[in-house]
Parts: structure tokens; C-alpha cells; sequence
């Protein structure tokens, strides 16, 4: 059976793609994505192909692309991409996404959101989570047979997004201060329950959005202190990085001509969330939804990963 996977070469991607082949239901995946042709993706494809599992890429440059590359699909799994220059509208992509394969007649269809693939600016008066809601709910109203799962930080063994990040800042010694918050809550995920969500929506048919939250709830900088220990490195030496102040002008010239750095993103939406009570994610509860719960702690994973 084939699984095609939207926007599926970022790290998160790969690691849901790693889990839902191993159960053997997948023989197939067709991952189509705006930058497929990169290592990183050739050596995951070599993994899989050891796994006697086909990884078939396919490059999408706009809409039209992406209707052809999803043609003949039954089972879909969407993802926020994780680019932050050259490239579409991440909210737009969803809703298109979403239109597309209610055209197409895809069976079932899961959108997982990331909230750390997020664009963590907004240049009107709606912040950008109000918009990526608005465009998770757009996405509902285009096809009302699929679910949106968002999702909370991602952690486990495999690269992930700003764990991985941390991971590397960490043994640096510097980060980007607002990352350092004591005010930034979050229920880190574990990529395999993250996995088993998405298995769980597919096979019950859920419809509708979802949250997908661990169960322990750290800041930012307590969640820095776990990558820390982890990589070795005492808790607390990871320090703000000195950076020249950029008025909020700027940083939108900064993005319309040469795009936003990952790593900036990151600390754009650490200080979002510091300074707002807004929830990282929203929609029902994805394990009340499912009757089941989380199987990785956040502290008992990393009370003994080492990197």
C-alpha cells in the first residue's frame, strides 16, 4: 500500500514517514516536497529501501504540482513545511492542500501542524496563531472528511525541529535569549506518540482538529536544561548570544527580501509565547479523542538520552 506524505523531507516528517512504514502497512511512500532532492532525503531513502520500502520523491513547485503529485492518493498525511524563505504560504498550502484532495477523492486525510513549523510573524492585526487557526479551520470548511492534528514541540531520539536545535546550541555554549524564557509554556510530544496519533486518526476516520500534547508541561529554558544534561553539558551554561536590536519594521524588510532564518523563528516564537497566554495548539484533546494517552515522558526520556 502506498502513503503519500505532503511536505515530507523535514525531520518531523521523516521520523512519523520511519514509524508508520515499520508496521509494515506501507510498502510505498511518495513524498512530495518544495526541496526533496537533498542528503538528507537521498540517505533516508537508502534507509528505507534497506526496509524493502520504496521512497519515491517528487519535487512541488506550486499548486498545479501539487495536484499532480497527488493524483491516484487514498491515504495522505500533510505537514506543516518547515521552510521560511523561497517558498509558498505555509497556511495557504494547508487550505489548498485540504481543496486538492477533496477534488481527487483521497479517502482519508490527516494535516499534522507543528507548531514549531509555524511562521511566528503576522503583519496585520491578527496574530499568526489566529491565522494559522483561521487556516486549519478553512481547511475543515474546504474538506470536512479530514482531521488537523496540532502539535505541540517535538522530542525523541530522531533530529526533530527546536530540540534538535537546542541540541546544537547547547553544545556551543550560546542560543538566541529569548529562548531562555521562564514564561514560555509547552507540552513536548514524543515523536512516536505523535506517530501513533496520527495511526489512530487515520484508522478511527477522526474528523475535525486535534491537539497533540505530552504530558509534562516545562518552559523553554527548563526544556533547554533537559538537551543540556543531554548532551553533557551543565544545566544552565547555555547563554544568550549577544544580538544587535531589530525594530519590528526592520525584521519584516529583514523577511519580504531575504526571508526568515529558522533559527530566528524560533526565537520570534519563544517571545510570542512569553509574552501572550496563548495555548501552543488548539482543538479537542487527540488522546481523550482516541481513548488512549501518551506512551514517552518528557523526563523519563531524557533522563537517559545521551547525544
Amino acid at each position: 500500500m502506498e502513503l503519500v506524505v505532503v511536505n515530507g523531507a523535514n525531520n518531523i516528517a521523516r521520523s512519523v514517514i520511519r514509524g508508520l512504514t515499520a508496521t509494515g502497512k506501507y510498502s510505498r511512500v511518495r513524498m512530495l516536497d518544495f526541496r526533496p532532492y537533498k542528503e538528507a532525503v537521498y540517505a533516508f531513502q537508502r534507509e528505507l529501501g534497506s526496509q524493502n520500502v520504496q521512497l519515491n520523491k517528487h519535487l512541488v513547485s506550486n499548486l498545479g504540482s501539487l495536484e499532480i503529485g497527488m493524483e491516484g492518493a487514498d491515504e495522505v498525511v500533510y505537514f506543516t513545511h518547515d521552510y521560511f524563505s523561497l517558498t509558498s504560504c505555509k497556511n495557504n498550502t494547508l487550505v489548498a492542500a485540504a481543496d486538492i484532495a477533496k477534488k481527487l477523492g483521497v479517502s482519508k486525510m490527516v494535516a499534522v501542524c507543528p507548531v514549531e513549523h509555524d511562521m511566528a510573524m503576522s503583519d496585520d492585526a491578527d496574530s499568526w496563531i489566529e491565522k494559522r487557526q483561521e487556516a486549519e479551520q478553512k481547511a475543515l470548511d474546504k474538506n470536512s472528511k479530514m482531521s488537523v492534528l496540532s502539535s505541540d514541540l517535538v522530542f525523541g531520539k530522531d533530529p526533530t525541529h527546536l530540540v534538535h536545535y537546542m541540541h546544537q546550541c547547547a553544545l556551543a555554549g550560546k542560543i538566541q535569549g529569548p529562548i531562555l524564557s521562564d514564561d514560555a509554556k509547552f507540552k513536548p510530544v514524543h515523536h512516536a506518540d505523535l506517530t501513533r496519533a496520527i495511526e489512530r486518526s487515520m484508522s478511527a476516520g477522526l474528523t475535525g482538529q486535534f491537539a497533540v500534547r505530552g504530558t509534562e508541561e516545562v518552559t523553554s529554558r527548563q526544556l533547554l536544561n533537559l538537551v543540556e544534561k543531554s548532551c553533557g553539558v551543565e544545566p544552565g551554561n547555555t547563554r544568550a548570544r549577544f544580538e544587535t536590536p531589530v525594530f519590528p519594521v526592520a525584521r519584516m524588510m529583514e523577511e519580504f527580501l531575504v526571508g526568515m532564518a529558522a533559527d530566528t523563528n524560533m526565537a520570534e516564537m519563544i517571545q510570542y509565547f512569553s509574552e501572550n497566554q496563548d495555548a501552543p495548539v488548539s482543538g479537542q484533546d487527540i488522546w481523550q479523542a482516541t481513548g488512549s494517552e501518551p506512551e514517552e515522558a518528557l523526563s523519563q526520556f531524557f533522563k537517559y538520552h545521551r547525544v
